[in-house]
């Protein structure tokens, strides 16, 4: 089992070097959803940035929307989760 992972990680290395692979499309996009007081209040985000006294977030069809006086406390890949908090 092993060596078979570590055949097909040779692989891959070889075939980035000659660019015939792009790592970023080998691997499925993790879309979020926005939690709030326990509460999914949006979803399929793939960007955030937290600015001043807002966190911004994008979803995968680019449609941006702001979160006033909030900030991120979790970020879950595996549940596809990012869990906001009222700023104090």
């Amino acid at each position: 089992m092993i060596q078979h992972i570590v055949f097909k990680l040779i692989i891959l290395k070889k075939l980035i070097a000659q660019e015939h692979v792009s790592p970023i499309r080998e691997f499925e996009m993790c879309e979020f959803n926005v939690i709030l007081d326990g509460e999914k209040i949006y979803e399929d985000v793939v960007y955030a940035k937290d600015e001043e006294k807002s966190i911004k977030v994008k979803t995968i069809l680019g449609e941006t929307r702001e979160f006033q006086n909030c900030k991120i406390i979790e970020v879950d890949v595996n549940n596809a989760k990012l869990v906001l908090k009222k700023a104090q």
